[in-house]
């Protein structure tokens, strides 16, 4: 077999042919050198809950993975307002102290995001929600 190769070559043990070929190195999406931040206004709202009440304000900034899913976002901003506000007024004004809770907000501003924007066919990538208020009284 190795009489058709354009030139001869000795011959060489497998494992030894195998070292002298190329190693495909799998493909890794890109990352932008440039951080993509957006800054949204912060948010104010009033968790009741049993006779239990707390004002949480709150501001964001949120990291992108593209520049299209920030552009999308800013189109749509009352709707993305609007999702992000529904999920704070959830929150458990009882649980709002707990160690946890900036976690979870930042894992639901994520989740509220992600689905596309009507009637864009496309989702949101962020990649970090950042907070740049955070009061509760």
């Amino acid at each position: 077999m190795w009489y058709y190769m354009g030139k001869m070559l000795p011959a060489q043990p497998a494992q030894a042919q195998q070292a002298t070929q190329p190693v495909a190195v799998p493909s890794v999406p890109t990352v932008s050198a440039n951080p993509i931040f957006m800054e949204l206004d912060p948010f104010t709202v009033t968790l009741n809950r049993n006779g239990f009440s707390r004002v949480l304000y709150v501001g964001f900034t949120l990291r992108f993975e593209d520049q299209a899913s920030m552009e999308r976002v800013s189109k749509y901003l009352p709707e993305a307002r609007s999702r992000i506000l529904i999920e704070l007024s959830s929150l458990n004004p009882e649980t709002i102290h707990d160690k946890e809770t900036p976690d979870l907000i930042k894992e639901a501003v994520k989740r509220v995001l992600l689905p596309a924007f009507y009637p864009e066919p496309y989702t949101q990538h962020i990649s970090n929600v950042l907070f740049t208020n955070f009061v509760v009284q």
